[in-house]
């Protein structure tokens, strides 16, 4: 499974990584992590998933963008069904392995979410001029 959240940016790094690690198929989705965005590539894989499949991606981002979400996923559409989760990064996470690979997601799932959280923040921070900054900064002094 491949993601992207805009056209302009390209799934051939997480397509070459995914056919590398010998995914037999590859979805597809050009869609933004924003809640209620519909997924037809994440749709397509879990139909078409069986019992004793993985779903791979390349980073629990790729998954979805918060933990409420990657777990719903991961827990009611994969492990409910007999199916688990893997990922490519350098951590290689797999669900398939035992209770330790569950717990160790459910880690980095709530670090994922608080790095995404982080990088919104500094381009909120990144975004608002010096003079707003200063005012606000005032306004919540005590």
């Amino acid at each position: 499974m491949a993601r992207v959240s805009t056209d302009a940016q390209e799934l051939a790094r997480q397509i070459d990584a995914l056919k590398t690690a010998g995914c037999a198929r590859i979805y597809l989705d050009k869609a933004s992590g924003v809640k209620g965005t519909t997924r037809p590539g994440l749709t397509a894989a879990l139909d078409h998933m069986r019992s004793g499949d993985t779903l791979v991606v390349l980073d629990l981002t790729r998954l979805g963008r918060d933990t409420r979400e990657l777990l719903a996923i991961v827990e009611d559409d994969l492990h409910a069904n007999g199916r688990h989760f893997r990922t490519l990064d350098g951590i290689v996470l797999d669900t398939s392995d035992d209770m330790c690979g569950e717990l160790i997601f459910t880690v980095f799932a709530a670090i994922a979410k608080f790095q995404h959280q982080q990088i919104v923040k500094g381009t909120a921070k990144a975004s608002t001029p010096p003079a707003l900054e200063a005012a606000s900064a005032a306004a919540l002094a005590p």
